[in-house]
Order: structure tokens, then sequence, then C-alpha cells
């Protein structure tokens, strides 16, 4: 049997329910925002996967640029935590939604969640013992 270190797995299953509670989220996305938003049309879910995909690789990299500056993990540490209490907050968000600016921002907010996710987890993972 192969020895997995606790860190690792326990990363390994956090990021499998980050991946899988999105990923039970997105099918249903469309719905939920013509149903909850009003005014909102197929374009509207369409600009915001499109203003989340542009901000979250617009922010990505300069996260990672500036986290690279500081020598050790527990800056990347901090800034991980931070984005999935910024993904955390963004679903949540969600459920008070009524206009169609209100959904724009929060699709800003769970991209740099997801920015700051994306830059220190393989970072932290790949250096694990």
């Amino acid at each position: 049997m192969i020895k997995i270190n606790k860190l690792v797995r326990f990363f390994i299953l956090s990021d499998l329910f980050l991946l899988t509670g999105w990923g039970f989220v997105e099918p249903i996305f469309a719905v939920f925002v013509l149903a909850q938003i009003k005014d909102a049309t197929l374009l509207t879910v369409g600009w915001a996967v499109a203003i989340y995909l542009i901000a979250k690789s617009t922010i990505q990299i300069p996260i990672a640029i500036f986290l690279d500056r500081f020598n050790g993990e527990s800056d990347d540490f901090y800034a991980l935590v931070f984005g999935l209490l910024l993904l955390s907050v963004s679903a949540f968000l969600l459920i008070s939604v009524s206009r169609i600016w209100e959904f724009y921002i929060i699709q800003v907010v769970r991209a740099f969640g997801m920015a700051c996710y994306a830059a220190t987890w393989p970072v932290i993972f790949s250096k694990t013992p």
C-alpha cells in the first residue's frame, strides 16, 4: 500500500471537494441566473462567464509574481486560505443577487478567490514533504 502524507491527502481531498462543489453548481448556473435575476438572459450568463475567466486570468499572474517575492510558504498558505474563503463567500452571495451588476461583481470576487487558489495550491502541494 502506498503511504501518503496527511497534508498531501488533505490537499487532494480539499481540491476534490472544491471542484466537485463548483462542478455541481455550474450546470444549474444558467437556470438559476435566469430565474433569480430580473431581466437576465442567456447573454447575461455568457458575460458572467467571460468576466470570471478574464478576471481570473488577469489577476492570477500578478498574485503569483507578488507571492514569489517572499521566501517560505506561509504567504502562499495565507493566500490559499484567503482564496478559499472568497470562493465560499461568493457562493453564498449568489443567493442574495437580484441585479445583473451585483452578479457581475460576485463573479469578479469569485475570480479573485480562484486566482489566489490557482496561484498557490500547486506551489504548496509540490513543496510538501
